[in-house]
């Protein structure tokens, strides 16, 4: 199914950019001083092509698989797709685990020095429960269902000429249909924004208890100065990766789900702008990071400039 040369590029350029940026991001991770990390070091490794598409016609939102060995319909492929959204899932459970961490630091808590792999074990196993749960609610509540199709087929033909029974489909329809469609998705719909809102909630919530605590072991003198400063620069970073699902994930996802409640149709907007926002996600996830941490941005400022150094060595030695 072919959109737009925007949509069917854009997405694997960025694409290829993660597979360039983020072996770059763990090389200064676990090189260098990494010390001054510790342990956080490997949950900011538990950080580190499908091409998706977005429409709705009247109140029915749908998403599909537009390009790629998985396009067509089938059982795998379907699964496919729903693995793919699931995956998204899993950077809200990814950034609940490092805002316990920080805030364990702070505490000084055992779990994430003598207990570290109890609290990488418990991370991995949240990671999965919300794999697992946006799995669930795809497949159970969000799977598109004949009557969808039927409901959606002219527009699909007169919009990308496409047979929807030809693709895999995961879709929501709030009007319009019968009353079981209808709560199915509803039902689906609040499942995920439960799960979205509530993890949203946790990282407002732990944030500022991290922050509160810094305060407090400034005031008291329990801190020192430079462990303070680093480990505010740490929930600085934090914070901007938190930033960056929400504007790119959370946000495009919310308006899809909801646009169609009032009968209101962003057509090809969807996938100009959320499709290519959730491709660019593991791209600018590790840049943030690298920029808004001094450690990692200040090794690649000394890389640079040693490359540089080495290669007006190599010039003079040729001179001579």
């Amino acid at each position: 199914m072919y959109i737009g040369w925007v949509h069917h590029n854009i997405p694997k350029v960025f694409g290829c950019l993660a597979f360039v940026v983020n072996p770059i991001f763990v090389y200064l991770v676990f090189t260098g001083k990494s010390i001054c990390l510790g342990n956080y070091r490997f949950l900011l490794l538990y950080f580190a092509i499908f091409n998706v598409g977005i429409s709705g016609y009247r109140y029915c939102f749908y998403l599909i698989l537009t390009d790629g060995f998985f396009e067509k319909a089938s059982s795998f492929n379907h699964y496919i797709l729903t693995a793919r959204c699931s995956m998204l899932a899993c950077s809200y459970a990814i950034l609940i685990s490092h805002f316990v961490f920080r805030y364990l630091v702070i505490l000084r808590s055992k779990l994430i020095s003598t207990g570290f792999h109890r609290f990488m074990a418990a991370s991995f196993a949240l990671c999965i429960f919300y794999y697992a749960f946006f799995q669930y609610v795809c497949e159970k509540w969000l799977s598109t269902s004949d009557t969808v199709k039927v409901y959606i087929e002219e527009h699909l033909q007169e919009e990308y000429g496409v047979d929807p029974n030809d693709y895999n489909m995961l879709s929501t329809i709030y009007n319009e249909s019968n009353p079981q469609e209808i709560f199915r998705s509803w039902t689906g719909v609040v499942l995920l924004m439960l799960m979205s809102v509530g993890s949203i909630s946790v990282y407002f919530i732990l944030g500022y208890k991290t922050m509160k605590k810094l305060n407090d072991a400034q005031a008291h003198v329990t801190m020192s100065a430079d462990t303070a400063m680093l480990q505010r620069k740490l929930l600085i970073a934090l914070t901007v990766q938190t930033v960056i699902p929400i504007c790119i994930s959370f946000t495009p996802s919310l308006i899809a789900w909801f646009a169609p409640v009032f009968n209101f149709s962003m057509g090809r907007v969807y996938n100009y702008s959320g499709t290519i926002a959730l491709s660019a996600f593991p791209f600018l996830d590790p840049v943030a990071i690298i920029i808004f941490l001094p450690i990692l941005r200040n090794r690649l400022y000394q890389a640079k400039q040693s490359g540089e150094q080495t290669g007006t060595v190599s010039i003079e030695l040729r001179t001579v």
